[in-house]
């Protein structure tokens, strides 16, 4: 089951400063603006951007720091009703979390200088993961009385088939020539002619493509992953649509330049029966489930907690 994203939590973004910037508060507790932000680069990163170029000025940056917000007010809630049940090894259990992490690091060394350069330590670093194995015991207890009848997968099955399936499918890796106002088409064309003649004479085409692709895939070796039609321009999509598994199309055009096209692998279309997707059904409508059942119990508790969400973006 996947964590609902209330309890994404990054162990070294602590309210350390007293001059940070506080967003909201729930009760006595601060949320602030450092920690936000910390959230906000985690996940930019884990969608492999860069958090120094977002535009922090832009509405939709502005609406995930707003959801942000919301959900760590909504963990600070649930984490109230949470520290009424607290387990009994939960001291254990937040040095054994604490050993696991610090085994990914090469040495000790080296962790003590990833929270140091977190601003934090290793006390502050238990505390978080106490926290976070308080609400995790506290969101499984409440997702142990959740039941989700086969009548209700069987409808949603129903009711949502378009869901289930899936669309024909290429893996591909390509090399590009550009034709901009640098290169001429000609000088283009000469390019791609010249790197298929090494394709044919034995290259290969990921160390090529490396070499000589001008398109943010050339450092995996021209790597585009699987796609669908609809995705790639017209032109591209025809050539590798049409060009078998294993082979390499010639030399083409499209409106960014000159082309070669590697196809590694199709998929055909598919259609997901119920039997096949029945536990991905049942874990999907057990987390919704779950997530109304701590909304109602957040909604309950929250006009006697003082909440306050003091800034909005």
């Amino acid at each position: 089951m996947k964590k609902l994203f209330f309890l994404i939590l990054t162990l070294f973004a602590l309210n350390l400063f007293a001059a940070d910037t506080i967003v909201a508060k729930v009760g006595k507790v601060n949320i602030t603006e450092r920690e936000v932000d910390i959230i906000l680069n985690d996940l930019v990163m884990k969608q492999g951007f860069d958090p120094k170029a977002l535009d922090h000025k832009d509405p939709k940056i502005a609406e995930v720091k707003n959801d942000i917000v919301k959900n760590l007010v909504q963990r600070e809630i649930l984490y109230s009703l949470a520290s009424k049940s607290i387990p009994k090894d939960i001291d254990k259990k937040t040095d054994d979390t604490f050993q696991a992490l610090e085994k990914k690091y090469k040495s000790k060394k080296e962790f003590e200088d990833a929270m140091k350069n977190g601003g934090t330590n290793e006390k502050e670093v238990k505390e978080k993961i106490k926290k976070n194995l308080i609400l995790e015991n506290y969101v499984n207890g409440l997702s142990k009385d959740i039941k989700v009848s086969e009548q209700e997968k069987k409808d949603f099955f129903e009711k949502n088939k378009d869901l289930f399936k899936e669309p024909e499918v290429v893996k591909a890796s390509h090399i590009l020539i550009k034709i901009d106002e640098k290169t001429k088409e000609s000088d283009a064309k000469a390019k791609i002619d010249s790197i298929n003649k090494e394709l044919k004479n034995g290259g290969n085409f990921e160390e090529l493509a490396k070499k000589y692709s001008q398109d943010g895939s050339a450092s995996k070796g021209g790597d585009l992953g699987f796609f669908p039609r609809g995705i790639m321009v017209k032109e591209f999509e025809n050539v590798a649509f049409s060009t078998q598994p294993g082979k390499t199309s010639e030399p083409f055009k499209t409106q960014f330049g000159y082309h070669i096209v590697k196809v590694t692998e199709k998929r055909p279309a598919k259609t997901y029966t119920y039997e096949e997707v029945e536990k991905n059904i049942a874990s999907k409508l057990n987390m919704d489930k779950l997530k109304a059942l701590i909304d109602k119990k957040v909604e309950e508790v929250k006009p006697k907690l003082n909440v306050q969400i003091v800034k909005k973006y």
